[in-house]
Parts: structure tokens; sequence; C-alpha cells
């Protein structure tokens, strides 16, 4: 299996990073992982190696499963 990095959304440890893995070809995905108490949407987001989108798909199932999968906001 390959390397998956996970930071959480929309704030990597720098913004440079996500930069960097965006112009090296890193697949990145997000995953919604809740809701804060303004009503905002709160993510993760999953970076694996360049070509192993594999992993970083499978990273995000498996979170987006543990979290309950997606829900309908309540307005």
């Amino acid at each position: 299996m390959g390397l998956a990095l996970i930071f959480p959304f929309p704030s990597p440890p720098s913004p440079f990073l996500s930069l960097a893995l965006l112009l090296t070809g890193w697949p990145v995905v997000v995953v919604r992982s809740g809701t804060s108490p303004e009503g905002l949407p709160i993510g993760v987001q999953v970076a694996a190696r360049p070509w192993r989108e594999d992993v970083a798909l499978s990273v995000a199932q498996q979170i987006e499963t543990a979290l309950g999968g997606w829900q309908r906001p309540s307005f």
C-alpha cells in the first residue's frame, strides 16, 4: 500500500504544502468530516503518492465510513 498524508481542511500545515502537492502531481481528495458550531462544513484532505489515486480514495472511503457517510444538513 502507498503512503497517505491526512490534513485538516481547509488549512494544511502550510498553504505551500497544498501548492507543492498540486504542482508535483500527488492525488488529493477531500472528505467531509463534520460541521462546525456555525454550520460550516469541516473536511479532511487526503494526499497519496503520485499515481496512487487508489490509496487516496481508499483512505477517504475509510474515513467517510468511520464517520457515518454523507448526511443531509439540517436547516
